[in-house]
Parts: C-alpha cells; sequence; structure tokens
C-alpha cells in the first residue's frame, strides 16, 4: 500500500497521490527497461545528444549592438502599442 495512504507522509493529499501514481506506473517501469537495456539507452542518449548539437556547429554570438538592431515593425509598434493583439 502506499505510503501515504498509512498516513506516514504528510501535505497536499493530491499532489501525493500523484507523485506516488508518477513515480508507480511511470519511472519506475521506465527506469528497469533502461536498466535491462542499458547500452541501447545510451546509444540513443548519444545520438539524440549529437542530433541536437548539429547546430551549433555554426552558431555564432553577436555582441555588437548595431547589428542585433531589428529594424521595420518595431517603429510600427512604438506607435501602436496594442496594434499585435486586434
Amino acid at each position: 500500500m502506499l505510503s501515504f495512504l498509512q498516513d506516514k507522509a504528510t501535505g497536499n493529499k493530491a499532489a501525493l497521490w500523484l507523485r506516488a501514481k508518477l513515480q508507480s506506473e511511470f519511472l519506475l517501469p521506465l527506469g528497469r527497461l533502461a536498466q535491462a537495456h542499458a547500452g541501447k539507452v545510451l546509444l540513443v542518449g548519444a545520438v539524440v545528444l549529437l542530433a541536437l548539437s548539429v547546430g551549433l556547429r555554426d552558431a555564432r554570438v553577436e555582441s555588437r549592438i548595431d547589428r542585433l538592431w531589428v529594424k521595420g515593425e518595431l517603429s510600427n509598434y512604438k506607435k501602436t502599442p496594442h496594434a499585435h493583439l486586434s
């Protein structure tokens, strides 16, 4: 039985119930699956990391303020501050 049902845990009962359900029905099976297939999990993690970091190769940090300035719609936005909402 869940520990919060045995009055061992204190706090918001709904939050405790949700956390217990999440841990018992999602995180525990996920951990067991990751432990059973550790090599595959590491391989998938490495592939995802490589895929997400491809764009970092060409990324540039711009620190010159004149190159960061956006021209055009900003001047219209200053004239009518709520024009984008209508």
